[in-house]
């Protein structure tokens, strides 16, 4: 009707689609409204009008809709419309009610308490006043009695309502205060001040060492200690302070303590002197600096590094992990000595020995030539030459075995130095997952928190998961790599997931978000599942590996085999499989021309042949659901996939069968086939 065109016809379109969907957040309202499709959103996102809108068509508002009728019968269907769009919006009903605090409400029902007591005290409401059956005496004392206790009640709200009024500001100056006149601390004094993984908890508790010996412990020790402690390894008397003219000094209560108090991140078990800034760990995460102002220019704080609970105990991991790995390293290089010193005893027998054959030999030589005179030149001559012969034969034998030897003992040197660089890469990933195991579980735990306050029953926790190579050859422990993540038990559907550490915090910051908005609020929200940030899709896990050797197929030869599955930790059950070689159609009984006496035979041929997975055994089907085997060929390419189960069962049957086709065999693939295996994985979802 308006004829629009260019801009303005796409300016209309966009108006119009705003309307419509205002009008279908509307029917939706109204039909809430008289308990009609109760279980439909309310689209409110569907475009920016209604967004804007939102508060005010189905939030905490009272909202007046005018509506502009023309009486013109060219305009008919448009007022017709118009009105409908207004009937529906006057179904919507919202209860409306005043925006207020409790706090608010608490001093407005303060203040009206308070004016209607002031009515009373005022002369307008005491009830004994109508009593003309008791004495006037009587009358008069309770009459101020009630006054009395009106007073003291006025009063009271008063008090409470001056006290709501104060500003946080105004709350915490008063705190400040009152701690510091009930809490006066000596800070000139040698002490020890806490250190917290919440920076601003850090500094509150404090001990000096005015008075010594000071008792560090639980309640029920015996002495009773000055220090009360509680935790993980800590025994009920754990520690000593002491102290003389010049230094404090911590040390374990008794033998049995020894250990498990650490000074800069260094285990003690005895006396030790602490000196100004030391760090001090009991048992396993108390943490505590010492600080003697006195001797302020004798620190043991690195220069420019700020001492805070996570530098305290990053420290004690890396002071240990050292101590360890140079008691390591000196092991490694007394083997490497031990092997050195027999290879250099060997070599020193071998030399004696031939030594030894030398002098036999030069003594056997003297032997002939006295003998020379007695007997005939050949035949001495002759005698000389096999001497000879039999000594170099000698020697070649222990040149070969000296060689032999030497050849064993640099192998196993080498095979040392293997375990060496083996054993710094395995505590260089230890090292990195005690690391990240420090830094995580701080915000592990405020998950669980955030978790259980808003009352979801998901839990999180850190699990160290164990990746296992495709590669047969790679199988052994020394290349399985460990990588921390993080499992999620949600019990509300019963699945488990492992986020890696990036998901997990991007969800940590979700979740923040929406403790941000329930204190806001104090209503629990209401997600769709696909923002919902305690859910994810389920995705299978890995309950086993198995390797199938192809070598029998270069053969033309079928290799049923039951393989074992290695699981992350253990072995998780047992797999029926085999490969037969077929004919073109997929015939069983191979005709003559397709035997192969030599794998390389097969090269530009084709090649048919099975792959059957029969069944799995022996698995803890408690644990899981929906199990499925997976493989692929050339470990790249298409997955192959059984068909899903979920019978409950300690041996599950597959019943698969697939035919493959090599249209021609190339050299690389004859060597896959004689080198490699074919991996299967069972694959599951895990369940709570």
């Amino acid at each position: 009707q308006t004829g629009a065109t260019g801009d303005r016809l796409k300016e209309g379109c966009a108006i119009n689609k705003s309307l419509v969907v205002l009008g279908n957040v509307i029917s939706t309202l109204a039909d809430h409204a008289m308990g009609k499709n109760k279980k439909h959103v309310v689209p409110y996102r569907d475009s920016a009008l209604t967004r804007i809108l939102q508060s005010a068509l189905g939030g905490n508002s009272k909202t007046v809709m005018i509506c502009a009728l023309s009486p013109a019968s060219t305009n008919y269907e448009e007022t017709l419309s118009t009105l409908r769009y207004a009937d529906r919006a006057k179904k919507i009903q919202n209860k409306a009610v005043i925006n207020e605090s409790p706090q608010d409400k608490l001093i407005r029902e303060l203040r009206e308490e308070n004016e209607k007591l002031k009515k009373m005290l005022t002369g307008g409401g005491d009830p004994a006043a109508g009593s003309g059956g008791s004495s006037a005496a009587a009358a008069d004392a309770e009459a101020a009695q009630k006054m009395k206790e009106m007073q003291e009640e006025l009063v009271a709200n008063q008090a409470a309502m001056e006290e709501l009024q104060k500003s946080w500001q105004q709350k915490l100056e008063e705190a400040k205060a009152t701690e510091s006149h009930t809490a006066k601390r000596d800070l000139t004094i040698a002490h020890i001040t806490n250190l917290n993984e919440d920076p601003q908890l850090s500094g509150k508790v404090y001990y000096n060492f005015e008075e010594c010996p000071v008792h560090v412990g639980k309640k029920n020790g015996d002495p009773a200690p000055q220090i009360l402690l509680g935790g993980l390894e800590i025994k009920k008397n754990h520690g000593i302070f002491e102290r003389d003219e010049e230094n404090v000094y911590v040390a374990p209560f008794d033998e049995d303590d020894a250990g498990f108090i650490s000074v800069n991140g260094k285990r003690i078990t005895e006396r030790t002197t602490l000196t100004n800034m030391d760090r001090i760990i009991f048992g396993n995460n108390a943490v505590f600096v010492f600080k003697d102002p006195a001797n302020g220019d004798m620190t043991s704080a690195p220069e420019g590094q700020e001492i805070d609970y996570e530098f305290a105990l990053v420290e004690k991991i890396e002071v240990e992990d050292s101590e360890e790995d140079k008691q390591l390293q000196i092991e490694a290089q007394e083997r490497i000595k031990e092997v050195e010193e027999k290879l250099r005893e060997e070599q020193r027998a071998s030399e004696e020995l031939a030594r030894k054959q030398k002098e036999e030999y030069e003594a056997k030589l003297k032997e002939l030539e006295a003998q020379k005179e007695e007997t005939e030149l050949s035949i001495v001559e002759q005698a000389k030459l096999e001497a000879k012969m039999e000594y170099e034969k000698r020697l070649e034998e222990m040149e070969h075995k000296r060689k032999e030897e030497e050849h064993k003992r640099e192998e196993e040197k080498r095979d040392l130095e293997m375990q060496e660089i083996d054993r710094q890469r395995k505590h260089k990933e230890k090292q990195s997952l005690e690391q990240k195991l420090a830094t995580y579980l701080p915000t592990i735990s405020e998950a669980n928190l955030m978790a259980n306050e808003l009352k979801r029953r998901v839990t999180f926790c850190a699990k160290l998961i164990t990746e296992i190579p495709d590669d047969v050859k790679r199988i052994d422990t020394n290349h399985r790599k460990t990588e921390m993540k993080i499992e999620v038990l949600n019990r509300e559907n019963g699945d488990i997931y492992y986020w890696d550490l990036d998901k997990f915090m991007n969800r940590l910051y979700i979740l923040r978000d929406l403790m941000d908005s329930f204190f806001d609020s104090g209503e629990y929200p209401e997600l769709e599942r696909d923002q919902d940030p305690f859910w994810d899709p389920p995705e299978p896990q890995v309950v086993g590996k198995g390797f199938l050797l192809l070598n029998s197929l270069a053969y033309a030869l079928d290799n049923p085999q039951t393989i074992a599955l290695v699981g992350p930790t253990s072995t998780s059950g047992k797999l029926e499989v085999d490969i037969v070689p077929t004919g073109p159609e997929g015939e069983l009984d191979l005709p003559e021309e397709l035997e192969v006496d030599d794998p390389s035979e097969l090269i530009g041929q084709r090649l048919d042949f099975y792959v059957e997975i029969k069944a799995a055994k022996d698995i803890n089907y408690a644990n899981w659901k929906d199990l499925y085997v997976g493989f692929n060929l050339f470990q790249e390419g298409e997955i192959y996939k059984t068909e899903s189960t979920s019978l409950k069962a300690t041996n599950i049957p597959f019943n698969y069968r697939r035919h493959f086709t090599i249209e021609n065999v190339s050299e690389e693939f004859v060597a896959y086939l004689l080198n490699d295996a074919l991996c299967f994985r069972l694959m599951g979802y895990p369940v709570t």
